[in-house]
């Protein structure tokens, strides 16, 4: 038996920004392994060939649906009368909105329009670099650094997030390993506690904080 297409329920045009809300919030909810195109129809109250008429693939869709995250993540950063904080608050947000959408986080970063949020961002923030006294190449070289900071942050998050959802707990064979071959020498309990701390997750964000504004003073200033 053949699929049978629902008809519209509404009659009000359909916009394609709304189609790529709908789809980001089907992802939010049941990852991308469930998302299709038909559910994203029945939750917009409209036929299937309507979604296509926007778009041409699912991976069109969820390509739109990222850029709902990049669009977020910008609406929401805000200028800060210390150029340094300005940056600071700026990369706490993006890695902030990331971590919110974990499902859709791979996609944003691979996205073809992800070119064009990098440069909103940049065109953004080149005053706020320059008013930290990172100009030229350094404005760049740390920006390089804050944002791979940032985004693989929020990318090994995303990955975790998904990944835990299947393991109810550790099969790891790694505790297997001779603890032998990775004593402790003497007098490195400081730093052996201070690299556990480091891998857990960290809800209040001080220790991702504390690495970026690292970052920011490992640069040279004019």
């Amino acid at each position: 038996m053949g699929i049978v297409e629902h008809r519209d329920t509404r009659t009000d045009p359909l916009e394609r920004s709304e189609i790529a809300r709908a789809s980001l919030a089907l992802v939010d909810a049941d990852g991308i392994g469930h998302f299709t195109m038909r559910r994203v129809a029945e939750r917009l109250g409209v036929t299937t060939m309507a979604v296509y008429h926007h778009f041409r693939n699912k991976a069109e869709v969820l390509q739109a649906a990222a850029d709902q995250v990049w669009i977020e993540a910008l609406l929401s950063v805000r200028e800060h009368e210390d150029p340094v904080e300005s940056l600071v608050q700026a990369f706490l947000t993006v890695r902030r909105v990331f971590m919110a959408h974990p499902d859709i986080t791979t996609p944003a970063f691979s996205s073809h329009s992800a070119d064009d949020a990098l440069h909103l961002v940049s065109v953004g923030m080149t005053d706020w670099f320059e008013r930290a006294g990172l100009v030229g190449d350094q404005a760049g070289r740390a920006y390089f650094a804050l944002a791979t900071y940032t985004l693989g942050s929020a990318l090994i998050h995303a990955e975790r997030r998904i990944l835990d959802r299947g393991v109810e707990q550790s099969v790891s064979d790694l505790a297997a390993l001779d603890p032998g071959t990775f004593a402790l020498a003497d007098g490195s309990a400081e730093t052996y506690q201070a690299l556990r701390a480091a891998t857990e997750d960290d809800p209040d964000l001080t220790r991702f904080e504390q690495g970026l504004r690292d970052i920011i003073s490992a640069f040279p200033t004019t």
